[in-house]
């Protein structure tokens, strides 16, 4: 069978490295037994011609329920504790996240969502691996499963994730990530860490390739997994002296909501506009800007010369012409006596604080003043 990207599908591969006598595992230690039975093997590293994730060759990857009893901690480590402390203190600190709720992804012994407890984010973790569970429920609230769309948790209920050296072992990221959003908020967070490939090959790490791991992300390819499956990188650093690949996140898909209330609120938006003018007619109404948003919202809102008297702009240029679509004068500030003005619409948003400024010391303009966003309102 041909082999496909485990990120992007594609069918076309450059062979990399072939390492010989490699152990079967690194994770599942032998007791003396076992040892007569051991038996050393071949892995061939091989990079997607498309995305260039570097991956083992198919025949490599390890069998189904390989992660049923998976079990390899550095929690022990002093060092890791402290790096652990840092991490889910800097996590939360960046997305503001005391006081809600996470899920961590492959949670191990549950030490780094203890630490997330701890300093306010409240964390369960999910975790295949019956010996890793066994030592999580003894720190956190912890469910013995793998994570897919029938998971004990409730649906696009929590604030953040965490999938800490997990990635990695993965032959499906794409579907990991899917599943990981149907648990997570439309705007909710999340952290990946994976080993560092730029660090292996910086450093001619070749013990950092053993069949336990499928996937060797670099920055590029672990961007490219992020944004393929809809996650806005917020933030993309190494860590652990290097060892680590870690990225901050923000699920995407609360792009497709606001693009909703964009739509929706188009007619509102017009209806605001009709509604202030109607407000004021028969009374003196000018806007100020005859730049592109000016124009645009003039056509748009079906703004005319009955509407308003004219367009102030400070830009010569552009004086005693006329707008394109709602055909209104363009004036000179120095033409306007703006004592006889009752509304003035501000439509150049980048500076409206500016001519907020000019029109009051300046031209001693004390009537109402209007601006257009995030809907037309009078100040």
């Amino acid at each position: 069978m041909t082999q496909k990207c485990i990120i992007c599908g594609n069918t076309k591969f450059k062979h990399i490295l072939r390492i010989s006598n490699a152990p079967v595992c690194v994770s599942k230690l032998l007791n003396k037994d076992d040892i007569k039975k051991d038996k050393k093997i071949t892995l061939d590293l091989i990079m997607c011609t498309k995305c260039k994730l570097v991956q083992l060759q198919k025949n490599n990857f390890t069998e189904s329920g390989f992660y049923d009893d998976y079990y390899m901690t550095v929690s022990y480590s002093p060092y890791m504790q402290t790096y652990q402390r840092w991490l889910a203190k800097d996590f939360i600190k960046t997305f503001n996240l005391k006081g809600k709720l996470a899920l961590e992804v492959g949670c191990g012994d549950g030490l780094f969502a203890s630490f997330l407890n701890k300093y306010g984010l409240k964390t369960i973790g999910v975790e295949p691996s019956h010996k890793f569970y066994v030592l999580a429920k003894k720190k956190i609230k912890v469910l013995n499963e793998y994570l897919n769309r029938d998971t004990s948790l409730k649906h696009h209920h929590y604030d953040a994730f965490v999938a800490r050296q997990v990635f990695e072992h993965l032959s499906n990221p794409n579907k990991i990530l899917e599943n990981i959003k149907l648990y997570l908020k439309p705007n909710g967070v999340g952290l990946i860490e994976v080993p560092s490939f730029t660090t292996a090959i910086n450093k001619n790490r070749y013990y950092d390739i053993f069949r336990d791991h499928i996937a060797y992300y670099t920055e590029y390819t672990l961007q490219y997994l992020l944004t393929q499956n809809n996650f806005r990188l917020i933030k993309l650093f190494h860590a652990a002296d290097n060892e680590y690949l870690t990225a901050y996140v923000q699920n995407n898909n609360y792009f497709d909501s606001k693009l909703q209330s964009f739509e929706e609120n188009y007619s509102k938006y017009k209806k605001v506009v009709k509604n202030l003018l109607k407000t004021y007619n028969n009374k003196n109404v000018a806007v100020w800007g005859a730049g592109g948003k000016g124009i645009s919202l003039l056509a748009n809102c079906n703004i005319s010369p009955r509407n308003i008297l004219f367009v102030i702009d400070s830009d010569s240029y552009k004086h005693n012409k006329y707008t394109p679509g709602s055909h209104i004068i363009i004036k000179s500030p120095q033409e306007v006596d703006f004592k006889t003005l009752d509304l003035i619409i501000i439509s150049a948003v980048m500076y409206q604080n500016e001519i907020i400024r000019d029109l009051k010391t300046k031209y001693h303009y004390h009537n109402k003043i209007a601006l257009i966003t995030p809907f037309p309102h009078i100040l």
